[in-house]
């Protein structure tokens, strides 16, 4: 299927199952298309899955401990830096989780001396002092 052909589509075409998700069974494998539709059609805004892997990748909203904690160190001068979450249920059990990982990405400056740094040292002038 080319990308002229999906904007050419018509918005609403029903599928034989009666599902008005047309590319629902063209684009979305089917060993994850269950799970897939249950996340649509309960207002969950999916941006790429995996039949293989069974996984689905969605956007979400975050809740108020997760935007309390992103002010808070946006709001203390942190400003690189990453928050993931993760919720796990084994056994019927929920194990909600926060990582906060710190430096994700650097400033130019930084990257710049560093490749200098590599470059100084593949040519041997690992003495050299950056003024």
């Amino acid at each position: 299927v080319t990308e002229e052909e999906v904007m050419n589509k018509p918005k609403v075409i029903k599928n034989e199952d009666g599902t008005k998700f047309w590319w629902l069974n063209e684009f979305i494998e089917e060993h994850i298309r269950k799970e897939v539709k249950l996340l649509r059609d309960n207002g969950f805004n999916t941006e790429c899955s995996c039949g293989h892997d069974m996984y689905i990748q969605c956007q979400y909203s975050p809740d108020a401990s997760l935007k309390i904690l992103d002010d808070l160190l946006f709001n203390n001068d942190y400003t690189d830096y990453e928050i993931s979450t993760s919720i796990k249920r084994i056994d019927g059990h929920l194990y909600p989780s926060m990582e906060v990982r710190f430096g994700v990405t650097k400033d130019i400056k930084w990257i710049k001396k560093e490749v200098r740094k590599q470059i100084d040292k593949y040519f041997g002038l690992d003495e050299r002092v950056d003024k």
